[in-house]
């Protein structure tokens, strides 16, 4: 077969190559294409069409051929597995699927992370991967991805976690697919050990009262997080109606709300300190990122995040005599890693601890 050969081809005429048996092209009205000829293990009959000429060369045409005698060959059957390719869903395709029937139940909806999962895919994978069929991505596309992350750990590694968990939802929906994720290694991870200061959260309580009147809900959101020590996604989604009045034998009154958390249903007190500021509609976090950064500035602990908050809590905690066990139950603590020992509070342990590390705080602070 060449391709002169092929030129002079009419309507309806068939030329078969001579190199590779079941290579053939055929000469329809407008166009003339090639086509495989093969039977399966089974005994089906095979024609699938690899391309039109001229868009592709006799060569090129034997050695997609090749391809598929050798996978016939196997007990393969190509033209089948070209047709489950077709079907095969995009990155994109997959997370619309993941997301809609995994991530949007209601513990990872309420707990925040369905909502961080859409960010790191759409900010970190969806630009390089979205596109691509789910069997074109291989290892070494992952490991070279990571990689350039690897100035970014703590958000390399999560976004790792969220591209592992796609094609453990892939395999999950019944596709035959390796996790090209599976032995790419995460970054190591340098633990954050950053908390207020005394001095630093006296500065931070002067601007807070300071501020309360033109910035209420943002001073509200930022004392809510210093005097409960709750994680910053728990109290940004509390509201007032939401909050379960509770009233010591001393007439001390409480509030408090209970949420799914990562680890499940957690629940949060808040000291009588703070009760009050709870508002009635949801926080509006741009906002409140926006006057942390003025807080942060004044005060002269730029570094200091949201998140330290808690860490400060617990050093607090610490320092006004209350005990590891104590202090895991009120930053509801799940894991040894995170507090050496645990103890269930039980009574009104947990409100006293409370009250205590209320008045040392408010004592910095004021």
């Amino acid at each position: 077969m060449t391709e002169a050969q092929i030129k002079k081809l009419c309507t309806g005429e068939t030329l078969w190559d001579k190199e590779i048996k079941g290579l053939h092209v055929r000469a329809l009205a407008t166009k003339k294409s090639f086509y495989y000829f093969y039977r399966t293990q089974s005994g089906i009959q095979r024609k699938p069409r690899i391309g039109g000429f001229p868009s592709i060369s006799v060569s090129e045409a034997r050695t997609v051929a090749k391809e598929m005698a050798v996978q016939v060959a196997k007990g393969m059957d190509p033209s089948k597995n070209r047709k489950l390719s077709r079907l095969e869903p995009t990155l994109y395709e997959l997370f619309d699927s993941c997301m809609k029937f995994y991530w949007d139940l209601d513990r990872f909806k309420k707990s925040g992370w369905a909502k961080e999962v859409s960010r790191l895919f759409h900010a970190n994978i969806a630009e390089q991967f979205g596109s691509k069929k789910i069997s074109d991505i291989s290892q070494i596309d992952v490991a070279l991805w990571h990689d350039k992350m690897r100035s970014r750990p703590y958000e390399a590694n999560r976004s790792l976690a969220v591209f592992s968990r796609l094609f453990n939802w892939a395999k999950e929906t019944g596709r035959e697919i390796e996790n090209p994720c599976r032995h790419v290694k995460a970054h190591p991870e340098q633990k954050r050990s950053r908390y207020g200061t005394q001095e630093e959260m006296s500065k931070i309580g002067n601007i807070l009262r300071r501020e309360a009147f033109r910035f209420p809900a943002e001073v509200a959101y930022i004392y809510l997080l210093i005097y409960t020590g709750s994680r910053p996604r728990a109290i940004e989604r509390v509201t007032a109606d939401q909050l379960e009045p509770l009233i010591t034998d001393d007439g001390t009154v409480f509030g408090r709300f209970k949420f799914i958390g990562k680890d499940g249903w957690e629940e949060v007190l808040l000291p009588p300190q703070v009760v009050e500021l709870i508002p009635s509609e949801p926080f509006n976090l741009s906002r409140i990122r926006t006057f942390w950064d003025m807080v942060k500035q004044e005060a002269g602990c730029k570094d200091l995040r949201l998140r330290d908050l808690r860490r400060t809590f617990a050093s607090l905690a610490l320092s006004s005599g209350q005990t590891m066990d104590k202090i895991g139950e009120l930053l509801n603590h799940k894991s040894a890693q995170t507090t050496k020992t645990y103890a269930r509070l039980l009574g009104r342990d947990k409100e006293k601890s409370a009250v205590k590390v209320a008045q040392s705080i408010e004592e910095i602070l004021a």
